[in-house]
């Protein structure tokens, strides 16, 4: 009836807070100052150096100036675009124009919210649009004369991603850093050995706890253990704060999410009775 080290959810992370995460077990691991561990914290302590500076050079990727201006243009060609479909939406008579509008709404609603994301949302989005409108609406695209648009937003798509790739081949050639999810890996990996480690010796002990620490549930432990006892109960407590601070998160993310698709349904609802009318 072991538990030991309770579960981190380290996958559900975001990527700050993954590296944070590990530099408090580091911190509280070097604290207790257990022999039997100090093998293990070079290592786990190399491999977070090594995730934390790729952190930081990870954040500039996408701030340079130029970047910046270019997702911005890209940004609002698409916008520009959804707007003139929208126009033709409220149209008073049901004409043609109007229907063709009817048919490219439902993308133009999907992608909306993550168009003005992040680089990876809103790149990622950006390319399904494009591909969705000139595959799959190229009639609606030309009778609602979106053509041009369509153009100007593929070809400011194309920069962004030219400038962005440019930005990473220069800083991978400059720093040689690898793929930050295989740090993240690496850094989980030397983590998963010292939480090995220490609760092969709780389970020495014969007090290996069973659940969250609380003063309910914390056994009276003999001296010459009491070091491991206070090192998991310290690393339980911290792993218990992320994941409450991750199932807030997704519940605060949840929420956003019903209240999008409820304005979605109403602001539907009032066009739908604008048409018949």
């Amino acid at each position: 009836m072991q538990k030991n080290i309770l579960p981190a959810k380290r996958y559900r992370m975001l990527r700050g807070e993954h590296h944070q995460f590990h530099k408090q077990v580091l911190k509280e691991v070097k604290d207790a100052n257990i022999p039997e561990l100090n093998i293990y914290i070079a290592p786990y302590e190399a491999a977070i150096e090594e995730e934390g500076a790729a952190n930081r050079i990870a954040k500039k990727w996408a701030s340079t100036p130029t970047i910046v201006h270019l997702k911005k243009v890209r940004k609002q060609i698409a916008l520009t675009l959804i707007e003139h479909v929208k126009a033709d939406m409220r149209l008073e008579n049901n004409t043609i124009r109007k229907q063709n509008a009817r048919n490219v709404k439902p993308y133009c609603d999907a992608y909306y919210p993550e168009i003005k994301r992040g680089y990876a949302q809103s790149s990622g989005a950006i390319h399904n649009f494009i591909n969705d409108l000139k595959n799959k609406l190229q009639n609606e695209v030309t009778a609602l004369n979106l053509t041009d648009l369509l153009l100007a937003l593929e070809h400011a798509h194309k920069k962004v991603k030219t400038a962005y790739n440019k930005r990473l081949d220069k800083i991978a050639e400059k720093k040689n850093i690898p793929q930050l999810l295989q740090l993240c890996k690496a850094t989980d990996t030397k983590y998963d050995h010292l939480m090995a480690r220490l609760e092969t010796l709780l389970i020495g002990t014969g007090y290996a706890f069973t659940e969250e620490p609380s003063e309910d549930n914390t056994p009276e432990v003999p001296t010459e253990y009491e070091a491991y006892w206070d090192l998991a109960n310290k690393i339980n407590a911290l792993i218990a704060s992320y994941r409450r601070n991750i199932a807030l998160r997704n519940t605060l993310n949840t929420k956003k999410r019903r209240k999008k698709e409820e304005e979605k349904k109403t602001n539907d609802s009032k066009e739908m009775e604008t048409s018949e009318n």
